[in-house]
Parts: C-alpha cells; structure tokens; sequence
C-alpha cells in the first residue's frame, strides 16, 4: 500500500520524529511511504504542493500528524485534500490521542483516528484496508462505520523500544541532517498538571537500552552525516544510572558528537556526577523545566521535586560547563502580574543562559485543564486557535489582557523573540516588528537588544550546533536564523541543497 503521511503547519519548526518512526514501521510492514513536510522543507507555499503531492504519489491512505497547537493547520489540509481526494485521511499523534472521538464528531473531512502510538496500529491499518480486512480488528483505531463512529479496543504502549527499527528520514526527502532528533525513552511517572506525558504514556516510562541507542547514532553518521544530535526525551535522567551508562558509551565509543537536551531534564535527578559524564561525552546545552520560582506557584505544579533540587541542578550543570536553558510557565495557578513578575526576577538570579518562557496551555487530561474549567471566568471561543503556543484565558486576579502582555514583557527581556516572529518572512522582514515589540516592551534597552540579535545571527552563521540553529527555506534561498529565542525548535539541515 501506498502511504502518504503530512506534517501539517506548526509554530515551531523542527522535522517530527514521530512520522520519522511511523516511515520505519510503514518500510517494515512492506509499505511505501512518503512525507509531506509543509511544516520545514514546504513551509508557506500555497496547497498546491498538497495537490501536486497526491496526484502523483497516488497514495492508498493519507495520515496526518497533529500537535494541538497545529491541529486548525491540519483540518485546512484535510479540507483541501478532501476537494479533490476521496480516499481515507487517518488523524494521528498527540492531539488525536487526547481528543479521540470529538475529531470524528466535529471533522468530516477524517475518516479515522490513531490513539496512542501508531508504529504498530498504522502498518496494521495499512494491511487491513490493503486486504479488505475488518477495521474492528485494528487495536487503537477509531473509525466511521454506517454513519456510526466505533471505537476498537486501545493498543498498548510499545513495551520494548529496542525492537522499534530506527527513525526514517529519506521519505522526507532528506539526505543530510546537521543535528538528529534522538529518543532514548519514552513516557514519565510524574503528574505535573501541565504535562502531556502521563496522561498519554498512563505515568509508564519506557527506556531503551544504551547499547541499542548508540547503534542508532552510528547508523544517523553514516546515513545522515550528522555533527550533533538533540535529545527529546521526556524525562531522560529519571534513571540515573543509566543515564551515566549511555553518556560513558558514549565516550568510550569516540562518536564526537555534541549534543543537547533541549526538551527539558528532572532537575531532581541531576548530580555532579552526572553533569561532569553529560560535558565529557558531549553535552553543550540542557533545559530544565523550572516553570515558576514562586514557592506557593511551584508547590502546585506537583512536579515531585523542590525548588532546592532545582537551584543544585543548576550548580552542577554550571559546573561541568553546560549551557542551561529554564522553562517558565505563565498563568500557573495562583498566578498574577506580580507573581510573575517576581518568578522572573527570581529567574535572573540562577544566572541561567536562556530562558522559555510560555503561556500555560490547559491540554485535556491533565490537571491544568480541570483548574481551568473551574477557575476560569472566560476562555478563549476556539481553544486550538493558537499563535505560538499562546492560548490566553482569564481569571479573577489574572485578565487575558495582563496574561499576553506579561508574556509579551517578559519574552523581550529575556530575549525570547519567537512571540514577534513571522517564520514565513525572512530575517529582514521581521526586523521592523521586532523592533517595534522592543520599543514597547523595553526601549531604554533597545541597543543590547539590537546587539543580541546580532550575535545570535552571527552565532548562526559560524554553524554553532546548539538549540535553534537551523536552516529553513525561504524565497528559494537556505539561511540561517537563531531569532526564535527559547522556541523549542530542532536543529535541522536543508534536505537536499544544503550549504
């Protein structure tokens, strides 16, 4: 069977590891598959590229990958598909693992939805609907039949990752990748009420064995001809034993490759043990989900830690000479302007080397969204209309007006300019709105902000492989950018054309 998978429009750029397995799946299953990437590789052209994709390719079944803030980008893919397509369109990843049966209900335009991890349930759909099978047979399908939406049994999580065949780019078109997208683990067992991971993974974490990573590393050289590569784990040092074992193969084995976390670490399980092993085999820059350095805030995220833990890591990481980069969360409960303002000034005293800051997004699942529809006085009238990861709502003692203008302030003092960023623009272009957001957020510091957009464009340029270095296309040119600030964006090289 012939398969189609779609990276739709995202506010972040960054290839998707997820449709990377899905093609290595797909390959193993005798399938042919290939990637719509209009997120990096086709992003901002208009839906002929769509068109002219399926028309030739003639795909069997057409998956679309979806991430909530991305998911109104998938439903225009789809629509249009729909004008001229009749075939089946699969909604998958993470948003359809959340919302599952309401796509259906609210979406005409997908005819089923993958729940849960798809390299198994998607080369299983393929052959099913290759052969004229029953689809009530397909574990962790949901689908229309008569009218009617079925919801077969749930598929659970692959338990040994080890057995997965490693990620597939060259269906992306993809030759050669500067920075490598890696996953050593999957799932984590804490409850933070913001956190997608334990409401999709049920709190079950899952690790691959180090061996079998570093084999994975070995065959991206040789594929790929990476220099870096970029850790995605959700909580990769939960076991810290291991995560010492994976940063010694690393350095017995001489792979010279520098390397990242940038989806964030568990300060709790970071010691200077660890930090030296994590600089000796490479590690440059690591982020640590600190969300709020407000006690009473902190407390009730129940990220299972202390903000001492979160003051030690730092130490240590500093120590051993790695790039540190904090997460902060806007709008947590008990939040205000002046609590805020305070986990921001608090946030400078870590002498931390970036900053994230975000808005909280209330995902269903997690507690966060229960806080909200409680707490809430107004929400917002379409809850995936998201600009950067910016889902504004009000409460009592925290308006949507004060929620994006703190945000607004807070991201142009530390730098973080993906909020003010046209990613479909050049450099150039975005400089006129860029300064602009300086001028009303922080003029009197208008020159250092000038002078450190500079050096991050020259950073750039000199091919630092570290966080938000990356090529993108734009108007038949390949360029870099490091404007986006703490965006949590992959590394990427061009596909084919690359400098």
């Amino acid at each position: 069977m012939r398969v189609l998978l779609v990276d739709p429009q995202a506010a972040e750029r960054g290839y998707n590891l997820g449709l990377a397995y899905l093609c290595s799946s797909l390959h193993e299953g005798g399938h042919v598959v290939k990637v719509l990437d209009l997120n990096n590789i086709h992003r901002g052209d208009s839906f002929h590229v769509v068109r002219n994709t399926v028309t030739h390719f003639a795909p069997d079944l057409i998956g679309i990958s979806g991430v909530s803030w991305a998911f109104k980008s998938a439903v225009h893919v789809a629509r249009f598909i729909r004008e001229f397509w009749d075939g089946p369109i699969v909604q998958g990843g993470i948003h359809a693992s959340l919302v599952k049966e309401r796509i259906l209900s609210e979406h005409p335009e997908f005819s089923m939805v993958v729940v849960g991890e798809g390299e198994e349930t998607l080369p299983d759909l393929a052959s099913t609907i290759e052969n004229h099978g029953d689809l009530q047979s397909v574990r962790g399908l949901i689908f229309r039949e008569n009218g009617q939406i079925v919801t077969n049994d749930a598929r659970p999580p692959v338990q040994n990752l080890d057995a997965l065949p490693f990620p597939d780019f060259h269906p992306f078109g993809i030759s050669k990748m500067y920075s490598y997208p890696l996953m050593t683990s999957r799932g984590c067992p804490y409850t933070c009420i913001f956190c997608l991971s334990p409401v999709l993974s049920d709190r079950m974490w899952r690790a691959r064995s180090p061996g079998n990573v570093i084999e994975e590393l070995k065959h991206a050289i040789r594929t790929y001809r990476i220099k870096t590569f970029n850790i995605r784990d959700d909580n990769l040092t939960l076991r810290m034993n291991r995560a010492k074992e994976f940063c010694n193969r690393l350095i017995s084995e001489r792979l010279d490759l520098r390397w990242s976390c940038n989806n964030g670490i568990f300060a709790r399980w970071v010691d200077p043990e660890l930090a030296t092993k994590m600089s000796e085999a490479g590690c440059v820059e690591v982020s640590l989900g600190i969300e709020s350095l407000v006690p009473e805030i902190f407390d009730q995220v129940r990220k299972g830690e202390h903000l001492k833990d979160v003051k030690n890591a730092v130490r240590a990481l500093k120590d051993a000479g790695i790039r540190i980069r904090g997460f902060f969360i806007l709008g947590l409960p008990g939040d205000s302007v002046e609590n805020a303002m305070l986990s921001y000034r608090l946030s400078l005293e870590l002498g931390l080397d970036d900053y994230g800051w975000n808005t909280l997004l209330p995902f269903p699942g997690t507690g966060a969204y229960d806080w909200v529809q409680r707490n809430a006085t107004t929400l917002p009238e379409d809850e995936w209309d998201m600009k950067h990861g910016m889902l504004p709502f009000e409460t009592e003692n925290f308006t949507k007006e004060q929620r994006i203008a703190t945000y607004k302030r807070i991201a142009i003092q530390t730098g973080n300019y993906a909020a003010f960023y046209d990613y479909n623009q050049s450099i150039w272009k975005n400089a006129i709105p860029l300064t602009q957001a300086v001028m009303n957020a922080d003029p009197k510091r208008l020159p250092s902000h000038v002078a450190r957009m500079a050096r991050k464009f020259l950073r750039s340029c000199r091919f630092v492989p570290t966080e938000g270095a990356y090529h993108l296309r734009s108007l038949g040119r390949v360029h870099r950018t490091r404007l986006l600030g703490g965006a949590n964006v992959t590394p990427i090289e061009s596909p084919t054309d690359g400098p």
